[in-house]
């Protein structure tokens, strides 16, 4: 998983957090085979002015993919040569030898919520959007959305920016701190796994929306 967000700073948001709004967009063609093609969402976040519903400018977007391994026959595969980060995951969760969920995911995310996994690939936050922490804040509520019959969420955090060394490691520390507020934690080889079903995501989303309402607001809303 891949994501542009930055430290906080006190500076005034780009536009009010009351008018964002997120958009769940998924391209299936009428022969759609869970067997040969992801089941893939776009998440876009964007200011809207509500009166006139038109959408004013973009916040981010967001890319999820949800996995079965007993729906799927080659889930591993399927990731693996959608994306290179989805490949790490598709290694961290999954057990060739199988194509099921390794034994220790159970210690992590609960079975008998449910046989699905939601994987957030990717997170992109417009540039004057970074530093307040909304990126993380916005994921949640999308994987809220998206993580209905889902077992765990899971990510892996890796910068976009194309840095390398000791910059790339700091960066990957950084942003698994970041997505740690909602409730993620270290898995194995980078990745890291959220429980749905726990009340975990709820409560750390409310905590998080809270403190996104308090951050500096333009003066008026749209």
């Amino acid at each position: 998983m891949s994501t542009h967000d930055g430290n906080a700073r006190r500076r005034t948001l780009p536009g009010a957090v009351e008018d964002i709004r997120l958009t769940y967009t998924s391209n299936e063609g009428w022969w759609y085979d869970q067997n040969s093609e992801l089941d893939s969402w776009n998440v876009s976040a964007d200011i809207w002015d509500l009166e006139a519903e038109e959408r004013v400018s973009h916040v981010g977007s967001f890319h999820f993919v949800r996995i079965d391994p007993y729906e799927m026959h080659d889930v591993f595969d399927l990731l693996d040569g959608f994306d290179g980060d989805l490949g790490v995951v598709a290694s961290a969760i999954i057990d060739p030898a199988t194509n099921d969920y390794r034994d220790e995911l159970d210690n992590f995310a609960e079975p008998g919520a449910g046989s699905a996994t939601l994987i957030l690939n990717t997170a992109v936050l417009e540039p004057e959007w970074r530093g307040f922490g909304l990126g993380v804040t916005l994921a949640g509520r999308a994987i809220k959305r998206l993580g209905v019959g889902c077992r765990a969420a899971v990510c892996f955090p890796a910068p976009l920016d194309g840095s390398k060394g000791q910059q790339r490691s700091r960066a990957i520390n950084a942003i698994g701190a970041a997505w740690q507020r909602l409730g993620f934690e270290h898995f194995r080889d980078g990745t890291y796994v959220l429980d749905l079903g726990t009340i975990t995501l709820g409560e750390n989303l409310d905590a998080l929306t809270k403190k996104a309402e308090q951050l500096p607001q333009p003066r008026t809303s749209l």
